[in-house]
């Protein structure tokens, strides 16, 4: 015998021995017969006899068990009719409990494919018709179930009949037509005790199905009192498999559930529970963020589309507009948010909440500015939020950041409108950044001061609609007559500039002498150009382009003439290449993490003995002639000087 004969074979000595007896086997038919007769139903004796091949032996197809099948089915509730003459107790039960592949549509799709309808046919056939095997009323599955009294017949026995009679009719012979229903006769009478069989299984079964709906109702009515007790949801109760087997097992015992079965399950169905509502927390949580990432989409293509000039939300507050808040927490928009979002009546809805959005930022931030209850002398006058003296500062940004931030000019009214604070307290379940409150806001005096400064040497009031027009047009007009070495600027410098001094003041100068001055022009962005990781910027930290404004001041006062002298010969660049530019640099880190400062250009042209050393005629400038540094020394010539950031541009 060979190896794969014996894998494939297995030894039956070996299996007889591997297997453990079962001492049921060995009990007499007698007793097993009165066991299974008072203590099962048709059911569960016919699991019994397909367990195994000795039990198939006594209770299948075996006439001296048919007293068992009879007893069980007595005892059964409701009593089941006995069977057809062709069937045998053990078929018989298989074909009342087991279940087929179209238990649900087996009525409907049988008479669909099969069956055939007597009154839609037409009468020209009912001379035979009572003679065929016929559905005695219909019971229409549905919400609603009902009868119907038409007459179904299978599709093939009547196309038979048709043929038969037909060939019959025309034959001429009435000893064939007799024939044909003497044959019609007898299947009748054949027909009559499986029908009455039939009738009765049907009121059986109307019966069963009662009182599986009765054990149904009073499951579900039962496990609803014992929710409510326990806190459960019961909804959910009867959706978890632990509850859907029991009460199946009920329905098919015909015994409603009972306390004691409820323990049994009680661990698996918690643990049933408790993951359900997990997954249902986590699919809450899936939906929500995926209306909430629709939303988003939307607001982009909003905010991008939108007008620089008009104040816009961000994306925190643009979720709190009521027609957000619709669309946000409202489950059944699921994944067509997108497209409801571009529905007309939701655009309008969406353009009347910024409206109102805009309308209540701008009552809000006039108060702040002083204008509490605002109403214009005439038409052309600017609303508050709109004109130029409009400067806002947060004070959690400025409480985050003490000493303040030489290059930061403050927010303008569609700033502060657009302004996410990340250093705002906040108990908004959305988190830090994603709520917006007028109370964290206050008017920028500095700003505004120096604004009215401007304004009041241009001879323009702050109303006025040309004053909105300035910020872009004016240039760098603007000088500082606080710093050390006066220094020009464009109004968007000065609104960062101001800071620098606790009493600034400053002047408005003609576009002609802006041209024909000589003074250093403050660059924006320079500190930034520097730092950024870039082989530019990399190679500009290396090069002395950083100038310390102290020291500049000292030059210019010691050696005023040679200065003059030699300007026909000094080239100035800035990054970009452009001649004629003086690039400052508004913040350099030193070693202590201090912000100072400073000027940034580069010199190119000046000759090198000049490049060296400038006459000081009898005194040192503070920082030696030049007064121009690399970046690591610039940090080294703030701590050994001490200078204070008002001397340093």
């Amino acid at each position: 015998m060979s190896k794969r004969f014996k894998s494939r074979h297995h030894d039956p000595l070996v299996i007889r021995a591997s297997t453990p007896p079962c001492d049921i086997t060995r009990l007499p038919v007698e007793i097993v017969a009165e066991v299974l007769s008072y203590s099962f139903t048709p059911r569960e004796i016919l699991c019994v006899a397909r367990t195994s091949k000795h039990f198939c032996s006594i209770l299948a197809n075996n006439p001296g068990s048919d007293f068992i099948w009879k007893r069980s089915r007595r005892d059964y509730t409701p009593p089941i009719p006995d069977p057809a003459p062709n069937l045998t107790e053990s078929s018989y039960a298989a074909l009342i409990f087991d279940t087929g592949v179209c238990e649900e549509t087996c009525q409907s799709e049988w008479r669909k494919k099969h069956g055939i309808c007597l009154a839609r046919m037409g009468e020209d056939y009912t001379e035979f018709s009572d003679y065929l095997p016929r559905t005695e009323k219909y019971l229409f599955a549905g919400d609603n179930w009902y009868e119907s009294y038409e007459q179904f017949f299978r599709r093939s026995d009547y196309a038979k009949a048709v043929k038969e009679y037909t060939t019959a009719e025309f034959s001429g012979s009435r000893k064939i037509k007799k024939a044909f229903f003497e044959k019609l006769d007898r299947m009748i009478a054949a027909l009559k005790p499986i029908m009455k069989h039939a009738d009765s299984m049907v009121r059986w079964r109307q019966e069963h199905r009662k009182l599986e709906d009765g054990v149904h109702f009073d499951n579900s009515r039962w496990i609803r009192q014992i929710s409510k007790r326990e806190g459960w949801d019961d909804s959910e109760v009867m959706k978890t498999e632990s509850f859907l087997r029991l009460d199946c097992s009920s329905q098919v015992r015909l015994k409603a559930i009972r306390n004691a079965d409820l323990e049994a399950i009680r661990p698996r169905l918690e643990a049933e529970l408790f993951a359900r509502k997990e997954d249902q927390m986590r699919q809450k949580d899936n939906n929500f963020q995926r209306r909430r990432d629709d939303i988003n989409k939307h607001y982009h293509r909003l905010r991008n589309a939108a007008v620089d000039s008009r104040p816009f939300p961000f994306f925190g507050e643009f979720l709190r507009l009521p027609s957000m808040q619709s669309m946000l927490f409202n489950p059944e928009a699921g994944k067509h948010i997108l497209r409801r979002l571009k529905y007309p009546d939701t655009t309008a809805a969406l353009q009347k909440d910024l409206v109102e959005w805009e309308q209540s930022r701008s009552q809000k931030l006039s108060g702040i500015l002083g204008f509490d209850d605002w109403q214009g002398a005439n038409d052309g006058e600017l609303h508050p939020t709109k004109r130029w003296t409009a400067r806002f500062r947060c004070k959690a940004c400025d409480a985050a950041r003490p000493g303040g931030c030489f290059d930061d000019a403050g927010l303008s009214y569609v700033e502060v409108c657009n302004h996410s604070c990340v250093y705002a307290e906040t108990e908004a379940p959305e988190g830090k950044g994603e709520y917006w409150n007028i109370d964290q806001f206050e008017a920028d005096t500095k700003a505004i001061q120096a604004i009215n400064q401007v304004l009041t040497q241009l001879g323009i009031d702050p109303g006025d609609p040309r004053s909105s027009e300035i910020e872009k047009e004016m240039g760098a007009r603007i000088k500082c007559l606080s710093c050390p070495m006066p220094i020009l600027m464009t109004p968007q410098i000065m609104l960062s500039h101001c800071r620098r001094h606790p009493a600034v003041q400053y002047a408005v100068i003609s576009e002609q002498a802006m041209a024909q001055s000589s003074f250093p022009m403050l660059w924006v962005g320079g500190r930034e150009y520097v730092m950024q990781d870039e082989p530019e910027a990399e190679s500009l930290r290396q090069e002395k382009v950083i100038s310390c404004r102290h020291c500049l001041l000292a030059i210019s006062q010691d050696s005023q003439e040679l200065a003059v002298e030699d300007a026909d010969n000094d080239v100035y660049l800035d990054t970009e290449g452009n001649q004629d530019e003086t690039m400052d640099i508004s913040e350099i880190d030193d070693g202590d993490h201090s912000e100072t400062p400073c000027s940034l250009r580069r010199v190119i042209g000046r000759s090198e003995g000049r490049e060296e050393s400038i006459p000081m005629e009898g005194r040192e400038p503070l920082c030696g002639a030049t007064a121009l540094f690399t970046l690591d020394e610039f940090r080294t010539h703030v701590k050994i000087r001490q200078v204070i950031p008002s001397d340093i541009s």
